[in-house]
C-alpha cells in the first residue's frame, strides 16, 4: 500500500511516486482478461482498458465518448429494475453498492455466448457518484460446467428410471400390446371395437419406443474399437436417404476433403450419428432446402458437418438442444442430437453447434483420428 502522505517511509525505502504506481495500475487492468470501462452516469464511455478496445478492434482512444450500449452488446438498462422487482443498478450504486448482472447473446458464428457484468460506483462512499466501472467477464466456461454438472445429474437419474422401466413397466405394456393384437385377430369383432383395439395397439408400441429411448440413452454405447472412413460414411449414408431428400425437395451437396484423416470408432456408429443430424435438417427443412455435407481436418481432429439453410434455432432455446428428451416439435421428443453428442463424447470427439435464425444451422462433428503406431517387436 501506498503511505499517507503525513507517514514517515521505513527506514531504506523510498515514498512511491503517484504517477509511476498510476500507470502500473493502468498497466495490470490493460493486461487483464476482463473488459473494463469507466463510464459517466448517463453510460457515456470515459476511459477504458485495451482489452476492450482489442475485442473490439478499434483504436484505444475510439471508444472514448461512446455509449456503454454501443460496446457491449446487450447491455443491461441501468435504471431499470430486475426482473424481479428488485432496485435497479443506478439505485444500488448509489447506496454505494456494487450490482452484478448476467446477459447472454449469440456472437457472430451463432455460439452462445454468456457473460457476468460487475458494476462500482466511484467513489464508492459518496452520493450522488460521480462515475462508475463497469467490468464485462466472459462465464461461458463456468456456465457449460455447471450445466454439464447438471446433465451428470439428470443421466443419474435416467439410468435409475430405465432399471426401473425395464422390470416394472415394460412387462404389462407387452400383455397389453398382446392382447390388443389377439383382439384385432377376431373374426367376430365389431368395426367400432377393432378401431379402438387398433388404436390401443398402436399406442403400446409408441409408449415402447418411448420406453426403448430411454433404456437406450442410459446404457454405454456399444461402439466397436477400429478405424472408420467417414468420407465413405457420408457418401453411404446418403445413398441411404436420398429418396427421402428428393421427396422433399432437398439438394445435398458433398464438400468432402481428400485430406480427411480415418478416425477412431467404428462406421455404423458414425452412420447413425450422421443418420440424426440429417433427419434433423430434413424436419427443419418442411418446404424443401439445401444441405451440405462437408469432411476434413481442424485443429488435429478430422470433422464432418451437416449445414442446413433452414430457418435456424432461436437464441433462447440454443443451450436446450441437447438436452435429452427436448424437442420444439409436436411429436415425440426424440434423442437424436442428445444422443449424438453422447457417443461422440465416449469416442473422446466432442459436438459444435452453430446456428443463426434465418440463416440455418450447421452441426459438426469433431472426431480422433487414428493413430498408426509403430508395431511392437
Amino acid at each position: 500500500m501506498v503511505p499517507p502522505d503525513d507517514a514517515t517511509p521505513a527506514p531504506g525505502r523510498r515514498r512511491p511516486d503517484a504517477a509511476q504506481a498510476r500507470r502500473l495500475l493502468a498497466t495490470v487492468l490493460d493486461h487483464m482478461d476482463d473488459e473494463i470501462a469507466l463510464l459517466a452516469p448517463d453510460g457515456t464511455v470515459l476511459d477504458a482498458n485495451a482489452r476492450l478496445a482489442e475485442r473490439l478492434e478499434w483504436p484505444g482512444g475510439a471508444v472514448l465518448g461512446r455509449t456503454a450500449a454501443a460496446i457491449f452488446p446487450g447491455f443491461p438498462d441501468p435504471r431499470a429494475p430486475t426482473p424481479e422487482g428488485g432496485p435497479s443498478i443506478l439505485d444500488q450504486l448509489a447506496q454505494g453498492r456494487k450490482a452484478t448482472r448476467q446477459i447472454s447473446r449469440v456472437d457472430r458464428r451463432g455460439r452462445m455466448r454468456h457473460f457476468r457484468m460487475t458494476f462500482y460506483p466511484i467513489p464508492p462512499s459518496e452520493a450522488p457518484f460521480a462515475c462508475y466501472v463497469a467490468v464485462r467477464c466472459d462465464i461461458t466456461q463456468d456456465v457449460f460446467l455447471e450445466r454439464q454438472l447438471q446433465k451428470s445429474e439428470r443421466l443419474a437419474a435416467i439410468g435409475e428410471l430405465s432399471m426401473f422401466i425395464s422390470h416394472e413397466i415394460r412387462n404389462p405394456l407387452f400383455a397389453i400390446a398382446g392382447f390388443a393384437n389377439s383382439l384385432l385377430r377376431a373374426k367376430d369383432l365389431g368395426e367400432a371395437s377393432r378401431e379402438k383395439a387398433s388404436i390401443i395397439l398402436a399406442e403400446s408400441r409408441r409408449l415402447d419406443d418411448i420406453l426403448k429411448d430411454i433404456i437406450n440413452f442410459a446404457r454405454p454405447t456399444a461402439s466397436k474399437p477400429g478405424e472408420a472412413d467417414v468420407r465413405d460414411v457420408a457418401q453411404r449414408t446418403l445413398a441411404l436417404m436420398r429418396l427421402g431428400l428428393e421427396s422433399r425437395h432437398i439438394a445435398v451437396r458433398l464438400e468432402l476433403s481428400p485430406d480427411t484423416p480415418m478416425v477412431r470408432g467404428d462406421a455404423e456408429t458414425m452412420t447413425q450419428c450422421l443418420i440424426n443430424l440429417l433427419k434433423n435438417s430434413m424436419e427443419a427443412m418442411p418446404d424443401g432446402g439445401e444441405i451440405i455435407v462437408a469432411s476434413g481436418l481442424r485443429q488435429g481432429r478430422a470433422f464432418l458437418s451437416v449445414a442446413d439453410n433452414g430457418p435456424g434455432i432461436p437464441p433462447e432455446i440454443l443451450p436446450q438442444v441437447f438436452n435429452p428428451f427436448f424437442s420444439t416439435r409436436d411429436k415425440r421428443a426424440g434423442l437424436g442430437l442428445a444422443m449424438t453428442r453422447k457417443i461422440l463424447e465416449d469416442l473422446g470427439g466432442a459436438v459444435e453447434l452453430e446456428s443463426t435464425p434465418g440463416a440455418g444451422t450447421t452441426v459438426t462433428l469433431l472426431l480422433p483420428p487414428y493413430l498408426e503406431l509403430p508395431e511392437e517387436d
